[in-house]
């Protein structure tokens, strides 16, 4: 599926997955998380990622830049 992802704050109470294949995700701020990515074509940004958070949010794009606060 293509397109932006666009979330203005996230608070997850589990572990959770966004996939776009063509898209960027952005993410204004999120909290209570560790933040996983990959992406084989484009940038990431991670600025607000807590290692030791009891959830993941897993983000995957094929095409596309990441970019968490």
């Amino acid at each position: 599926s293509s397109g932006d992802i666009d979330i203005q704050s996230f608070n997850t109470t589990e572990n959770s997955n966004i996939t776009t294949s063509s898209g960027d995700v952005v993410i204004k701020s999120s909290q209570n998380a560790y933040i996983e990515t990959t992406t084989k074509s484009g940038d990431v940004n991670v600025s607000n990622s807590d290692r030791f958070a009891p959830y993941t949010i897993t983000i995957n794009t094929s095409s596309g830049d990441i970019s968490v606060n």
